[in-house]
């Protein structure tokens, strides 16, 4: 019977955490709506993060060994220019060096922002108030997020990496102190960020995702230390992760699918339906 629910629970968390409508605000949803006791594992709803986080890796996995392989042969090439420097005692650095230490000092200061971000949106994240809203606030704060998901469109955005500087790093960051607002999600925030930033759609939808891996592990610290403490469920977790891990790779790619052509307004709706249902169902 716990396998059973643990598998529920992964299921739900798949569909709700992967995609930019709210975790936490449909587990209050179902709360109020099911008498069960499935959503008062806590523990294993901290765990479930991670496997988003495995998921966005997955996912991600393709442009990370480029991009690591791109640093590689950018330092491969300083190194031979040095070489051939040495060689022909030229003390005078080539064009051809001068434009490599560019483009590795370009790549460092991705990898800083990427840094600065996650410090910036981890301490506020930890810091934010942690409560159990009424269910008359989630509702309301849909149509919140319905407006936020609607104006995330992108559709004429040219920015790229090249054009992430410290001042999106302190943009994004701030940001999630709109995740005080129960049905916001991170990941709904910052694409709206980069919407409004004018970045393209692999960049928003991308980034967007890999800064919202520092604020998923703390999500996931109290889960990973039951986990280590108590054993006992060992193997019903390690099934529920797996299960969520896959659900969520593959609508991250229904995500990418969605967002690209332009469709995002789906989950607006679908917001905007929440919030008039909660408000009927709860009068």
């Amino acid at each position: 019977m716990q396998l059973i629910k643990s598998i529920i629970l992964s299921i739900i968390s798949s569909l709700t955490n992967t995609l930019p409508i709210s975790y936490s605000s449909h587990i209050n949803l179902y709360k109020n709506l099911f008498n069960t006791d499935i959503f008062d594992n806590s523990n294993l709803i901290s765990l479930l993060n991670i496997s988003l986080i495995i998921a966005i890796l997955l996912y991600l996995t393709k442009d990370i060994l480029l991009y690591l392989k791109q640093i590689n042969s950018i330092k491969s090439s300083i190194k031979e220019e040095k070489r051939k420097m040495k060689e022909s005692k030229n003390k005078l650095p080539t064009p051809l060096l001068n434009n490599q230490n560019n483009l590795y000092k370009s790549h460092l200061k991705y990898i800083k922002i990427f840094i600065l971000i996650s410090i910036i949106n981890s301490l506020i994240y930890f810091l934010l108030p942690k409560y159990t809203p009424s269910i008359k606030v989630v509702a309301l704060s849909y149509l919140f997020t319905s407006l936020i998901i609607i104006l995330s469109s992108n559709k004429n955005s040219t920015k790229n990496y090249k054009d992430l500087s410290y001042k999106t790093a302190l943009i994004l960051g701030l940001s999630t102190l709109f995740c005080i607002i129960p049905s916001v999600s991170p990941l709904c925030i910052y694409l709206f960020i980069f919407s409004l930033l004018h970045f393209n759609k692999k960049v928003s939808l991308n980034y967007s995702l890999i800064i919202t891996i520092p604020i998923l592990f703390i999500n996931s610290i109290p889960g990973l230390i039951y986990l280590l403490n108590y054993q006992n469920y060992i193997i019903s977790n390690i099934i529920s992760i797996t299960i969520s891990t896959i659900i969520s790779l593959e609508l991250l790619k229904t995500l990418k699918k969605i967002y690209s052509e332009n469709k995002l307004y789906k989950f607006s709706f679908y917001c905007l339906f929440l919030s008039i249902f909660i408000l009927i169902w709860f009068r």
